[in-house]
């Protein structure tokens, strides 16, 4: 029997900044599944698979995090 949705998750894009975004994308490698997930995230052009678009944003988050913190030090920026 299928069970109907009452009560579906809303719909959120991956924001790497979020740190419960974060702490989603863990539990998912951890355990394969979106199952507990409190929303449902939305795949962004110009990917077609969440974890690659999510791996991408995460990089591009702690490169930033990471050398633009030390180029605004150094005065390169």
């Amino acid at each position: 029997m299928i069970k109907p949705q009452l009560h579906s998750r809303p719909y959120a894009t991956f924001d790497a900044k979020n740190k419960s975004h974060r702490m989603e994308y863990y539990k998912f490698l951890e355990t394969n599944t979106w199952s507990k997930c409190p929303v449902q995230f939305i795949i962004e052009a110009p990917y077609t698979e969440l974890p690659h678009e999510i791996n991408n944003k995460l990089v591009r988050y702690y490169f930033d995090k990471e050398f633009i913190k030390k180029e605004k030090k150094n005065g390169n920026l």
